[in-house]
């Protein structure tokens, strides 16, 4: 029996994909560097920023990771929702379903972010990459916010956008949704995500309710 559900943060609840796109572009800017969204997608997404800054011939890898920064701290400001996540995680809980997040954002800025999406209120547990001592797709986040829940990892439903969701839910037994609406096309392969076997897979939020009848 399904009595919690444990969200990633970043493209599962809140777009924020665009609000990379738009950090990167100001921090290449600063450089007199212009690129298209794919050329920043495939240059700097899912990289370091020695290695971001590097694809586009910036030799000062720190400049340019604060020039990032400070494009991000701009854009965080415009954070919005994925589609239908406000209605669906009130359905949850009033059908008795305990909420966390896991989430590779710190305590600061997942402060702010939920205080601008006011979904805070719907979650029992939020626990941030720097509360843990190892990153996702280690478990460990989620285990943490299983025992802040009193639940077990077969109790739980993990949702998130990404290859370490995955990875860690399967490490630890737990069923899986995988967010993937069609932005997400622009950023990781639905075949690669595939082959490690999410139980689920969904275009929009409202979806979830659905699948918890078939549990």
């Amino acid at each position: 029996m399904i009595k919690a559900l444990i969200y990633d943060f970043d493209g599962t609840l809140a777009d924020t994909f665009s609000l990379h796109l738009k950090a990167y572009k100001f921090a290449l800017s600063k450089f007199g560097i212009k690129a298209t969204r794919n050329e920043i997608i495939n240059g700097c997404f899912n990289k370091l920023d020695n290695e971001a800054s590097k694809n586009f011939g910036i030799s000062n890898a720190t400049l340019f990771s604060k020039y990032y920064r400070e494009g991000l701290l701009k854009a965080f400001k415009t954070i919005k929702l994925y589609p239908n996540v406000a209605s669906t995680l009130s359905k949850l809980k009033n059908n008795g379903l305990l909420l966390g997040i896991a989430t590779s954002r710190n305590r600061d800025e997942m402060k702010k972010a939920l205080k601008i999406l006011k979904i805070e209120k719907y979650f029992d547990s939020i626990i941030t990459h720097d509360e843990v001592k190892k990153k996702k797709p280690h478990p460990e986040i989620f285990l943490t916010v299983c025992k802040e829940l009193g639940v077990k990892p077969a109790e739980v439903l993990i949702i998130g956008d990404a290859e370490t969701d995955l990875v860690a839910a399967n490490s630890i037994l737990t069923k899986s949704i995988l967010f993937y609406p069609k932005k997400h096309e622009y950023f990781y392969s639905l075949s690669n995500l595939k082959k490690l076997k999410p139980h689920y897979i969904i275009k929009n939020n409202k979806e979830i309710i659905d699948i918890l009848k078939k549990i």
